[in-house]
């Protein structure tokens, strides 16, 4: 076989193997362990002969795994003291509301003692000075006497299992005085000082959207503008993953070819060093992992000459996420973000397709040369016909998801994608590039100036359309119809675990024949 016709990983392997870890993991939370694990060997030896043993062990190590980490998790470790003393680092943007001020801090110990895991911290503004103390920033030290209590894991409940897969497993409560000092961890420092640059610069209202396109992070968002970035449909820019790193992946690539870098090997290993660098400042959330697998084997398979399986590279990355931890099967950040993608593998480039095929002879670049006035419109065509198929083929892929979480599909989620997708796609690479550059040289963070125009504009726009949002699509999911709605999903877009099924070709020849 010719190297570049190869394809990497191009048995679906991986795709069984994440259905296997996936049941496991289920099992282990909704049934009784033992009959969990003597009916998975049942069903997965029956859905291959000649790997079942590999299958049977996913699903056995998905179903241990998890049971092992709920009992870690929330176990009882009697972390339920007074006036202890505690100290940190404060992990995150220091939020403060009308009456209070929240905050996390992580690097935890207790009585001199490390504990896994953040703490969450909330203090009225009557109750201590903290509460309206400027020092009070992420990256610096903080140690305070108070009381701390542990919250528990319930693997069958979504936000309870969200927040321990941030590790955020205590709530605890200031008694006296807090000493703050500088150091700490780099992230949230660079994070805090990036923050400090944009804000002296931008209004409110764009300070926190920015930050939230940086780092995934709107804990800096005021309620009213996240609420019309909801109601249309479009908090998926808010969460680093593919979508960013894409666009990071596209600048380096133009800047390496611009300036002639023919060394492939050490520039996608430069490219895949950035990626690990952002993706920590990031706190490797399960898109931002996803996301980093990904196009590290899409990097790999480009630099060897070959073609890699997108929906194989998807269950792989699944694969690793779950055995890093199983209890992100229950979260919904990484749901949405896999079945988005998983959308988009099977339907983006046949709906591309579709869309494209009306007037498109009059449109090919390659038939014809385009004349300077068709130019314009060919590329606000091809911007249309992007936005559209990603968005309806991510929506899909996640609808059942959507319906679940938010409602539905708000259907003006399509005209709000066409405008505010490439206005981020531009906007990203430029706030990266003056957020980093105004973090080693401070003037530079007077270009957040024209940021802050951009994200006037983001904001109008989100704002304009929400109106609309109440009319949406829905459908009321039970467990068995989200399935069948997957397993129809995949046939109709001619895939299978291993092999094609071509169903139309099928068709029409069954057709003919009866003629």
């Amino acid at each position: 076989m010719i190297k570049s016709q190869a394809k990497a990983f191009n048995f679906r392997f991986y795709a069984v193997a994440a259905l296997s870890l996936s049941a496991g993991i289920l099992c282990a939370v909704y049934l009784d362990a033992a009959l969990s694990v003597v009916s998975g060997i049942a069903l997965f030896a029956l859905l291959s002969r000649a790997k079942k043993k590999a299958f049977i062990i996913f699903f056995v190590i998905g179903a241990v795994h998890t049971v092992s980490a709920a009992a870690i998790y929330g176990r009882d470790d009697g972390l339920t003291v007074k006036n202890a003393y505690i100290e940190g680092i404060i992990s995150e943007l220091v939020v403060k509301d009308v009456d209070s001020v929240n905050f996390y801090i992580g690097d935890l110990r207790v009585d001199g003692k490390k504990r896994p895991g953040a703490a969450y911290v909330s203090v009225l503004y009557d109750e201590n000075y903290i509460a309206s103390s400027p020092d009070l920033k992420q990256g610096a030290a903080i140690a305070f006497v108070g009381d701390i209590e542990k919250y528990y894991l319930n693997p069958q409940n979504i936000s309870s299992v969200s927040f321990y897969n941030a590790k955020k497993y205590y709530r605890a409560y200031i008694n006296g005085e807090v000493v703050l000092s500088e150091g700490g961890k780099l992230a949230p420092s660079l994070r805090q000082k990036i923050y400090d640059g944009a804000d002296a610069y931008m209004s409110d209202a764009t300070v926190g959207v920015a930050y939230a396109l940086l780092f995934g992070d709107g804990g800096a968002m005021d309620g009213e503008t996240e609420g019309y970035y909801e109601s249309v449909g479009v908090m998926h820019v808010f969460a680093v993953s593919g979508l960013h790193f894409g666009f990071l992946f596209g600048a380096l690539s133009f800047i390496f070819f611009k300036i002639k870098f023919k060394r492939k090997y050490l520039r996608e290993t430069l490219i895949f060093v950035i990626f690990l660098a952002y993706a920590y400042l990031c706190d490797f959330s399960p898109s931002v992992m996803r996301a980093v697998i990904m196009l590290t084997v899409h990097m790999a398979a480009r630099a060897s000459g070959r073609r890699y399986d997108g929906l194989n590279i998807l269950c792989f990355a699944a694969v690793i996420i779950l055995l890093i931890n199983p209890l992100f099967l229950l979260s919904f950040g990484f749901l949405l973000s896999f079945f988005a993608v998983f959308g988009i593998t099977l339907y983006y480039k046949k709906t591309a397709a579709f869309l494209s095929r009306p007037f498109g002879r009059f449109f090919d670049e390659r038939q014809r040369p385009l004349s300077p006035i068709l130019r314009p419109i060919f590329g606000l065509r091809r911007l249309v016909v992007n936005s559209v198929s990603m968005t309806f083929s991510a929506n899909v892929g996640a609808f059942v998801f959507l319906s679940l979480f938010f409602g539905g599909i708000p259907l003006i989620s399509f005209a709000a994608n066409i405008i505010i997708v490439p206005a981020v796609s531009a906007l990203f690479p430029y706030l990266l590039t003056v957020a980093f550059g105004g973090a080693a040289a401070p003037p530079v963070n007077a270009f957040f100036v024209l940021a802050d125009k951009a994200v006037v504009f983001l904001n109008a726009v989100a704002r304009m359309l929400s109106p609309f949002s109440a009319l949406s699509v829905s459908v009321g999911f039970s467990a068995v119809s989200g399935v069948l709605y997957y397993v129809v999903l995949i046939y109709l877009s001619k895939i299978y675990i291993g092999k094609r099924l071509n169903i139309i070709e099928k068709i029409k020849t069954a057709f003919k024949n009866k003629k």
